[in-house]
């Protein structure tokens, strides 16, 4: 009778499993010194005649190890709609680390008009995502913690602006 009691009546009590106390949970946080371009400036002039544009989320810092992130890129994400969304991507957790190696992308900017503005925002969440609709990336319960980052540029003439096309180092 290893662990149980059986009583008069024919009931059986067993002891307390001990539970281990839940993981404390962190949001995922993007670094702000591993972007590319760095948002120090405010609005990014981009040189029409850099094209492709690349844009870099290099380091993402989640302190509950074993997560896998979700991460999802919206260019020109507005209340009432978006005009351009990327599937979710992972990032997967690395063993014995709370840094992990974050995303990039690229954008055509050869079709978007000189001087017109635009803006790309990159989401992570600890939990997968559920849309609300127009593409706002939520995590799909309540204990879910989110962070993101938002790049405003615009389309310079040729020559005036970044070339926003550092090659991974």
């Amino acid at each position: 009778m290893a662990g149980m009691v059986m009583t008069g009546a024919g009931c059986l009590l067993s002891p307390d499993i001990e539970q281990e106390p839940a993981e404390q949970l962190y949001p995922p946080q993007i670094l702000l010194d591993s972007l590319y371009p760095s948002l120090s400036a405010g609005i990014i002039d981009l040189d029409s005649d850099c094209n492709p544009a690349t844009f870099r989320v290099g380091t993402v810092r989640d302190y509950n190890r074993r997560d896998t992130l979700y991460a999802r890129w919206l260019l020109d994400w507005r209340e009432d709609g978006y005009s351009s969304i990327w599937p979710t991507a992972f990032i997967h957790p690395i063993p014995s680390s709370t840094d992990r190696p974050g995303l990039e992308t690229t954008i055509n900017i050869a079709m978007m008009p000189i001087d017109s503005v635009h803006s790309l925002r990159f989401f992570v969440a600890d939990r997968p995502p559920l849309s609300d609709g127009n593409g706002m990336q939520m995590p799909a319960d309540s204990e879910g913690q989110i962070d993101w980052v938002q790049w405003t540029f615009r389309i310079a003439p040729a020559g005036s602006g970044i070339c926003a096309q550092e090659p991974l180092p």
